[in-house]
């Protein structure tokens, strides 16, 4: 998300500065509808990054056992690589839909799309689930 406002940034000075002389259209309008999607995406990453780091505080402040807080780091990686994995169906999924050459085809293919992302979060939840802790770990507990 920082990485879109950055690329706004610059593509609106690059704009600025091609266009002198020029007459152009409103730039405003255009800009506004991806800084909105942009700002939605930002407040959703930052919101989730301070989740994750007040459990991890949390659990580094209640508990006096360090595995336990290793183990919430090791399953916070996978929780991490999950979520890139969905984040990739999602970013696919929103191409599919607005390349859709009419409304019935856009939500033909929104509904398929959902029952995928249904699909795969399932598959990814049976994943955590069957995942043998022996191959995390060696320690009984």
């Amino acid at each position: 998300a920082c990485a879109e406002w950055v690329a706004l940034l610059y593509l609106a000075l690059r704009f600025a500065k091609r266009s002198t002389g020029v007459e152009a259209l409103p730039l405003g309008k255009g800009l506004e509808t991806f800084a909105t999607a942009a700002l939605a995406t930002l407040v959703r990453t930052l919101c989730l990054q301070a989740f994750l780091a007040a459990t991890t505080a949390f659990i580094s402040v209640t508990s006096a056992d360090p595995t336990l807080l290793a183990a919430h780091l090791v399953l916070k990686q996978f929780y991490i690589i999950m979520s890139f994995v969905t984040d990739a169906l999602a970013i696919a999924a929103q191409q599919l839909v607005a390349a859709a050459p009419s409304t019935l085809e856009a939500r033909q293919r929104a509904t398929r799309l959902l029952g995928w992302g249904f699909v795969t979060g399932v598959v990814l939840a049976a994943l955590l689930y069957v995942i043998p802790p022996s191959l995390l770990t060696d320690d009984a507990r």
